[in-house]
């Protein structure tokens, strides 16, 4: 029973419980399930009405409470050098979205399943046990085949038992090729701003970093203008292989990222005694 829920009731039993802070509120539900579970008893709402309830309806769902704030906890904290206190609460922050994110995730899922008849599989791809009660409860009504893939490479990480045993079927790991052919465009629109692939996410960083390095300069040092020559196609350089299709895409390989490199310096070569030649004529 969510605390919630229960500001607003009291018990016909002589006694009314008053929640008095969130705290206490946790610990008196539990005590009002106590007696609910011990007979049957009559709950009144603060709009008036009243309706019987019977210890057999009653069911609870336990998880884990944090009674401690964060605002008393950050007076403990020591930030290391460079962190502020506005950096640690920026992380906070980011915490909390990730754990609504994951409420999502389970809610639709749970929705999903209830809701479409068409709906033959759900799969999570996931480790977290977190997700196992969505898991349990998606497989109770036996309405879905539930799957279960590890987001990881093969054999780095063994499956959460607590997931592996409400699934239908368990993949423990994402090949190499699988994720190449199911990645994301660079840049992804948003609400207010678009999500930007980082470059540690690219096959070949550091080479990467390079290129951009030497593009800067005939850029206008503009970042976007970087990736926009490799997002075209280059045209043929006298003595360099072939670059077939956009340059972004022969980042996974180190023969094929530095090859890349080579373009860029050509390309950055040119354009500076184009500039150069343009400058005294």
């Amino acid at each position: 029973m969510a605390g919630k829920i229960c500001r607003s009731i009291s018990v016909s039993m002589g006694s009314h419980f008053k929640l008095m802070s969130a705290t206490r509120q946790v610990f008196t539900c539990w005590r009002c399930y106590q007696i609910f579970a011990q007979q049957p008893v009559r709950i009144s709402g603060s709009s008036g009405h009243s309706f019987g309830m019977n210890r057999s309806v009653i069911s609870t769902s336990s998880g884990h409470l944090f009674l401690s704030s964060f605002q008393v906890l950050r007076h403990n904290w020591v930030f290391p050098v460079g962190r502020s206190l506005y950096d640690t609460q920026k992380e906070i922050d980011k915490n909390r979205y990730e754990n609504l994110s994951d409420i999502n995730i389970a809610v639709e899922s749970l929705y999903d399943v209830m809701t479409d008849p068409e709906l033959k599989q759900v799969v999570f791809v996931t480790n977290d046990s977190d997700f196992a009660p969505a898991m349990k409860k998606i497989q109770a009504l036996g309405k879905v085949t539930v799957g279960l893939v590890i987001p990881t490479t093969f054999s780095a990480r063994r499956p959460n038992q607590d997931l592996a045993k409400h699934a239908n079927w368990v993949r423990d790991c994402i090949q190499d090729y699988e994720l190449a052919a199911s990645q994301l465009p660079r840049l992804i629109p948003g609400e207010h701003k678009p999500a930007v692939k980082p470059i540690s996410w690219y096959g070949q960083p550091e080479i990467l970093e390079q290129i951009t390095q030497t593009l800067m300069p005939v850029c206008e040092q503009k970042l976007a203008k970087c990736w926009r020559w490799l997002e075209h196609p280059v045209p043929l350089i006298e003595g360099l292989s072939p670059l077939v299709g956009l340059p972004i895409n022969h980042l996974n390989t180190e023969q094929e990222a530095l090859l890349v490199l080579k373009y860029a310096e050509k390309f950055a070569e040119m354009m500076a005694n184009a500039q150069t030649s343009g400058r005294f004529t």
